[in-house]
């Protein structure tokens, strides 16, 4: 008998052992969130990042990285604004929106970058497209849309 419950113990630990070694290794839901980048003129690189879950969007980052050595100066990178169109393939418009950073506000050394909050939740299959802009309206690469799934 106490060879049985020995037996009994050990099969227990094991299946309990074996469970949450299946729980440690799951791996975290997908991450929340999108980017993608393009080069732009003057060495610039503008990256737009979409934040949030399914058709749910928290915010937008547009970004502008400056990588030639002229624009890597403070100062350089200024009245710069982010502009994000919501879309159904492309067509059906749901909602514009804009941030500008404060006139005569410069990005720092190595770039600048926007933040557009939007907490709105989009049907799934909408695109998010954003566009930057520096020096008031010059527009920086074109205009990238990122799919919501």
């Amino acid at each position: 008998m106490n060879t049985y419950r020995a037996f009994r113990v050990t099969i227990i630990a094991l299946l309990l052992t074996a469970g949450l070694g299946i729980f440690a290794v799951k791996p975290p839901p997908a991450a929340a969130s999108a980017e993608v980048c393009q080069q732009a003129a003057l060495g610039m690189i503008v990256c737009v990042e979409v934040k949030g879950r399914g058709g749910y969007v928290r915010e937008v980052w547009g970004k502008v990285i400056a990588t030639g050595p002229k624009l890597k100066n403070p100062g350089v990178i200024c009245n710069y604004a982010t502009k994000v169109r919501i879309s159904a393939n492309g067509n059906q418009h749901y909602a514009t929106y804009e941030n500008r950073a404060p006139k005569e506000q410069c990005g720092l050394m190595g770039g600048a970058y926007n933040i557009v909050p939007i907490n709105r939740t989009f049907p799934k299959g909408s695109y998010v497209c954003t566009t930057f802009f520096i020096d008031g309206n010059v527009q920086r690469g074109s205009e990238k849309c990122i799919k919501l799934t």
